[in-house]
């Protein structure tokens, strides 16, 4: 995101990851435009501790998920996967697969529907209007999403006025219920406006706020961050808690 967004610190993070041997898990390639294979269930490795942090790293590299297709973001991510091998069909196919969970509010996918709190996640919406455009751009406007510009809009309306990042997730009245801001929904939900596609998109003082925040994140997307006490109970951070919850749903289900 943040290359996307012409910042210098990309490159600093990029040789930071790459000295912990860190290229890419099994997903995240996927935003930097390289192909992945099946998807599968994560697991996490322990690079480094620095300090009291612990630094880990999530890779796909478990039992593959058959049922894929029944979670939002992967049927997304896997849209982006078959157009990067140039398959615009069946890009076009998983794109509305995913599409087809939407309530005209939120996706009622799997996660969704499995969970008590019904509370719809954020990052979901951004990840839609990403691969709309793209697929877009491919097939020279002949896809079209009817709640685009509603969707755009809840993105917007669920940004911290405090300190401008996006909420994980919201109710069916737009509310924010107990979700908190992190670097990954953040990012993920800025994917589908590049500043240099002027069309649409936050205004640049929040392009400003929110390429701060990231920048001063020392984690993108697949670093898990943990602070480890000796004698005291474990505390998840917020991005931790994000890729945990919905890799634990994932692991459930292949067991059940």
């Amino acid at each position: 995101m943040l290359s996307k967004l012409g910042s210098g610190r990309a490159d600093t993070i990029k040789q930071k990851l790459d000295s912990y041997g860190i290229t890419g898990n099994g997903k995240v390639e996927l935003f930097a435009d390289r192909q992945v294979g099946a998807f599968r269930t994560s697991n996490y490795y322990t690079v480094a501790i620095v300090g009291n942090y612990t630094i880990k790293e999530e890779i796909l590299n478990g039992t593959v998920m058959p049922d894929f297709d029944k979670y939002v973001d992967l049927c997304f991510l896997w849209s982006k996967n078959l157009l990067l091998k140039g398959d615009i069909q069946g890009a076009i196919n998983y794109f509305n697969k995913g599409m087809s969970y939407w309530s005209g509010t939120g996706f009622l996918d799997k996660p969704f529907n499995d969970t008590g709190k019904k509370e719809f996640e954020t990052y979901k919406v951004g990840l839609a209007l990403w691969m709309a455009l793209q697929l877009n751009q491919t097939t020279n406007g002949q896809l079209h999403i009817s709640d685009f510009s509603k969707m755009k809009n809840i993105i917007w309306s669920m940004q911290d006025s405090t300190n401008g990042g996006i909420h994980t997730g919201y109710t069916s009245n737009l509310g924010t219920a107990d979700s908190d801001t992190n670097v990954e929904t953040t990012a993920i939900c800025l994917l589908y406006t590049p500043p240099e596609t002027g069309a649409g998109g936050p205004p640049d003082y929040m392009i400003y706020i929110i390429v701060g925040m990231v920048g001063l994140a020392t984690v993108v997307v697949f670093l898990v961050l943990k602070k480890t006490r000796r004698h005291s109970p474990r505390r998840v951070a917020p991005i931790e808690r994000s890729f945990l919850s919905s890799q634990r749903k994932r692991s459930q289900s292949l067991k059940s």
